[in-house]
């Protein structure tokens, strides 16, 4: 069985993606995961086009790229 060494994830999500988002991160956490999140926040602007959801995908993506 293979095992997860550094339980570290980075993820992303826009404002529709937003609520599901906060559940999984909640539920990774309680698992142990250190989560880094470059989405949407709760006190983010919605009218703030860097948080739309291509711009997310390419900042996570970017961030996996680089290790």
């Amino acid at each position: 069985m293979k095992t997860v060494k550094d339980k570290k994830l980075v993820v992303g999500a826009d404002f529709a993606g937003f609520p599901l988002k906060e559940a999984v991160v909640a539920h990774l956490k309680a698992k142990g995961w250190e989560i880094t999140d470059l989405g949407v926040k709760a006190d983010s602007d919605p009218n703030d086009t860097d948080l739309m959801f291509h711009r997310v995908g390419l900042r996570v993506g970017a961030t996996i790229s680089e290790g």
